[in-house]
C-alpha cells in the first residue's frame, strides 16, 4: 500500500512540475510568438491565433479592480478567469502552485538561492532554538498580502487603480517585454553579424537569422529606457526567495491573497493519519508556503497552501493525504487554522488605501489649463497615448501597465511613462515618435489590450477618424527654414492623402541674401493624423525640428 501511495504522490509531483513547465512555456509562446504581421488590405493581424491578452483576462484580481476603478464593465471574454476561480474553489490555490509563470521560476531559482544544504542547516536551527526557519520584519506576515489587497481594493474604490505595479502576472511581463526579449534579440543580430563574417558559417547562419526573426522576434528591434528598472524589479521579487521559499508568493502577492481567500472555501484538504503521524516536523520544514502551522501537522492554512503535495511526498511515514474527503481511518484529521488579520491591521491599511488616493492622483504633473473646461488631461503637451486610447481619466483607471501593447507595437513607437502623467500614470504607454512612429494601418495594440484601456478600432476607423495628435514646424530647428537647405524628408514620409505636410516658399537661410528662400515645410492642421512618422523621419540631430504635440487629438477634441 506504501508503494502504490508514493508512486502515486511522485506522479503527483509530475504533473506539478509538468504544468508549471507547460504553463511558463505558453506565457513565452504568447510573449516571443505574439507579434503582428501586414496583412493586406486589413492591416495588420497577430501572427498566432490566442491573443496574447489571455494572460491577463485569466487574471481575476486585475480585472475586478480595473472593473471598480472604471465604473465600467470590461466588454471582453471572462470565461478562463471564472475557470481559474471555479478551479479555487474546488482544489484551493492551486493556480500558484501548478500554473503562475512567475511562482514556478521562483520554485526553479530556490535551487541556486536556497539549496538542500541550506535548508538542512535552518531546519536543524529551528529544531534547537525553536524559532522561526526565517526572521522577518514585524509589518511583514503571512497577513501582509491580504493588507494589500485591501489597499488596492480601497484605492480602486477611490477611482485610482494601481494594481498592476504589484500584479506578479504584469511584473513578470514587463521584465520580459522591456528586458528579456530585446536582449535576446540583440544577441541574435550580434551573434549573427560576426557568424556571418566567416564565409563557411554565413550561408547557413543567415537563413536560420532570417527564420528566428519572423517566428519569435518584431520587424523592429526593440528597446526600451526602463529595461534595468524593471528587470531589476523582477530580480529583486525572485531574489527575495534567499530568505524563504516562495517568499513573495506568500507575504506580498495580491493575486495569492485573491485565492488565499477563495481556497478556503475548497472542498479539497490536506488530511492527516492520527496513527501513521509522530508529529516529526518534516511537512512543517519541506513547506515551501510555511503552511503548516505550529507544531501540530494536522493544522494547516488554506490561504497559504498551494497544493504542491510536497508534503506527503517526504512524510517518512506515509501520514498525509490530499482529497476531498477524509480517509477511511477513523483516526483522520483535519484543521484549518482560522484567517486572523486583526483589527488594527485592518485598520491600517483602510486607512493607507484612503491616504493613497488624493497622493496619487495630486501630483503637478496632472494639472492643466483643460481642467478649467472640465478635462482632465496631462500637463505635458508632449505626452501622447496610443490610438484609441480612452480620455485619460478613464483611460488611467483601465490600464493595468501590462506592457501588451509596447511588445505588440511593430515601430516601437509606444514606451512606458515615468513621471510624465505624475504618479497615477506611472508606467502607462505613450507614443514616443522620435524612437518609432504610428503605423497608420495597425491597430494592434488595442487588439491585445487586455481592459479596453485602448478602445478596440478598425483600420478604416482609425485612418479617418483618429487622431493622436498635430505635427508643429520648430523654424529655429528646421534646414529649410533656418539653414536655406533643401529638405523635404517629413513632406515625402508623410502617409496621408493628400499629403499633410506641404513645401511652400518661406524658408529663410541666415547669412542669405534678403529674399532669398527655399520651399519650406508647413503642416495642414485639418490632415495631420499625429502618426509621428514625421517627426521620426527628421534629419536634424537631437530633438526634431517637427514634433506631434497633444492638440486635435480626437479623444479630448482639444483643438487649440
Amino acid at each position: 500500500m506504501s508503494g502504490q501511495k508514493a508512486t502515486r504522490l511522485k506522479s503527483a509531483r509530475f504533473w506539478r512540475r509538468l504544468s508549471q513547465v507547460f504553463f511558463l512555456a505558453f506565457f513565452l509562446y504568447l510573449i516571443f510568438r505574439g507579434h503582428g504581421e501586414p496583412v493586406a488590405p486589413d492591416g495588420w493581424h497577430l501572427r498566432n491565433a490566442v491573443n496574447p491578452d489571455v494572460v491577463f483576462l485569466a487574471n481575476p484580481v486585475t480585472w475586478v479592480l480595473s472593473v471598480i476603478a472604471s465604473r465600467s464593465l470590461i466588454e471582453k471574454s471572462v470565461s478562463l478567469m471564472v475557470f481559474f476561480v471555479g478551479l479555487a474553489l474546488l482544489f484551493g490555490r492551486v493556480f500558484c502552485g501548478w500554473v503562475c509563470p512567475l511562482g514556478t521560476i521562483i520554485d526553479a531559482s530556490a535551487r541556486l538561492l536556497r539549496p538542500a544544504h541550506v535548508e538542512i542547516s535552518l531546519d536543524r536551527q529551528s529544531e534547537r532554538t525553536k524559532s522561526p526557519r526565517s526572521t522577518l520584519p514585524p509589518l511583514v506576515t503571512h497577513r501582509t498580502k491580504y493588507y494589500m489587497l485591501v489597499v488596492l481594493t480601497v484605492a480602486a474604490l477611490g477611482g485610482v487603480n494601481i494594481v498592476g505595479w504589484f500584479d506578479p502576472l504584469a511584473i513578470l511581463m514587463r521584465a520580459t517585454v522591456f528586458g528579456v526579449v530585446p536582449a535576446a534579440h540583440w544577441w541574435l543580430r550580434t551573434s549573427a553579424d560576426f557568424a556571418e563574417q566567416f564565409p563557411v558559417l554565413g550561408s547557413n547562419v543567415r537563413p536560420l537569422r532570417v527564420w528566428l526573426e519572423q517566428v519569435f522576434f518584431s520587424s523592429t528591434p526593440h528597446s526600451y529606457g526602463q529595461a534595468a528598472l524593471h528587470v531589476g524589479i523582477f530580480v529583486l521579487v525572485v531574489g527575495l526567495t534567499r530568505l524563504h521559499r516562495r517568499w513573495w508568493c506568500q507575504y506580498l502577492c495580491p493575486l495569492g491573497a485573491f485565492y488565499g481567500l477563495v481556497s478556503r472555501l475548497a472542498p479539497l484538504r490536506r488530511w492527516i493519519r492520527t496513527p501513521n503521524c509522530n508529529e516529526c516536523g518534516v511537512c512543517g520544514n519541506s513547506c515551501r508556503m510555511q503552511a503548516v502551522v505550529g507544531a501540530a501537522a494536522a493544522a494547516v492554512d488554506e490561504g497559504d497552501c498551494v497544493r504542491c503535495m510536497e508534503c506527503a511526498e517526504r512524510c517518512p511515514r506515509g501520514g498525509i493525504t490530499f482529497s476531498f474527503l477524509p480517509a477511511a481511518e477513523k483516526e483522520a484529521r483535519s484543521e484549518a487554522a482560522a484567517l486572523d488579520l486583526g483589527r488594527r491591521g485592518l485598520l491600517v491599511s483602510l486607512a493607507s488605501g484612503i491616504a493613497a488616493i488624493p497622493l496619487i492622483k495630486m501630483t503637478p504633473e496632472r494639472r492643466s489649463n483643460a481642467a478649467a473646461v472640465g478635462m482632465d488631461v496631462p500637463q505635458d503637451e508632449w505626452l501622447l497615448r496610443p490610438p484609441g486610447a480612452q480620455p485619460e481619466p478613464q483611460f488611467l483607471r483601465l490600464c493595468i501597465r501590462c506592457g501588451e501593447c509596447l511588445r505588440i507595437c511593430p515601430q516601437n513607437a509606444l514606451h512606458p511613462t515615468l513621471w510624465e502623467a505624475g504618479l497615477e500614470g506611472l508606467w502607462t504607454p505613450r507614443v514616443v515618435p522620435r524612437l518609432g512612429y504610428c503605423e497608420p494601418s495597425c491597430t494592434l495594440c488595442s487588439q491585445v489590450c487586455p481592459t479596453t484601456a485602448i478602445k478596440p478600432l478598425r483600420v478604416r476607423t482609425k485612418r479617418n477618424h483618429v487622431r493622436i495628435g498635430t505635427a508643429h514646424v520648430d523654424r529655429n530647428r528646421c534646414l529649410a527654414w533656418t539653414n536655406l537647405e533643401e529638405c523635404g524628408v517629413c513632406q515625402e514620409f508623410c502617409p496621408v492623402a493628400p499629403k499633410a505636410i506641404e513645401l511652400r516658399g518661406g524658408g529663410q537661410g541666415r547669412g542669405r541674401t534678403v529674399g532669398e528662400n527655399l520651399p519650406a515645410p508647413e503642416v495642414i492642421v485639418q490632415r495631420c493624423i499625429g502618426c509621428g512618422i514625421c517627426e521620426n523621419k527628421c534629419p536634424v540631430e537631437g530633438q526634431a525640428a517637427i514634433r506631434v504635440h497633444r492638440r486635435g487629438e480626437t479623444r479630448h477634441q482639444i483643438t487649440s
